[in-house]
């Protein structure tokens, strides 16, 4: 926007901003909850996995083949889906979209502007959502080649 550009034109601007905004967050909404929705049960999985685990451990009694081959199972579909959800750029950067969305209006609302923002504060939960999707989708340390489910272990 120009340097000389009046305060109308920088109301609309700001007001055009946050609407595009908006329209992101109610877009990208849906699939954030299906990314929430299966990191939940990739964690309930993993628990279900090391409790069972555990349970035969303490029993000394040793494992039988078939549940066995069934804990094998397991981790290799815990494996191929931790993979994919790695190998799909979009997911990350969509997310990173959804986050500049919502931060962007939390910064309006908080900083009072009358682009439409007053009263619209993004809440605590879904900051704390996002920051938990966040470490879902890029791991624990996204520098190292580790895979999230399997550092859960």
């Amino acid at each position: 926007m120009p340097a000389d550009a009046s305060h109308r034109e920088h109301e609309e601007m700001n007001n055009m901003r946050f609407e595009l905004n908006k329209k992101i967050i109610e877009l990208l909404r849906p699939e954030v909850t299906k990314l929430k929705d299966f990191m939940n049960y990739a964690n309930e999985t993993i628990l279900h996995f090391k409790t069972t685990v555990e349970k035969f451990a303490s029993a000394n009694t040793g494992i039988s083949e078939g549940i066995s081959v069934a804990l094998i199972n397991l981790i290799d579909v815990l494996l191929k889906l931790d993979n994919l959800k790695d190998m799909k750029a979009s997911i990350k950067n969509d997310f990173s979209r959804y986050k500049r969305a919502v931060g962007a209006l939390q910064n309006s609302s908080n900083s009072g502007s009358s682009s439409g923002a007053s009263g619209s504060v993004v809440p605590a939960e879904l900051l704390e959502e996002m920051g938990l999707v966040q470490n879902f989708i890029s791991g624990p340390d996204a520098r190292k080649d580790m895979n999230f489910m399997f550092v859960s272990l």
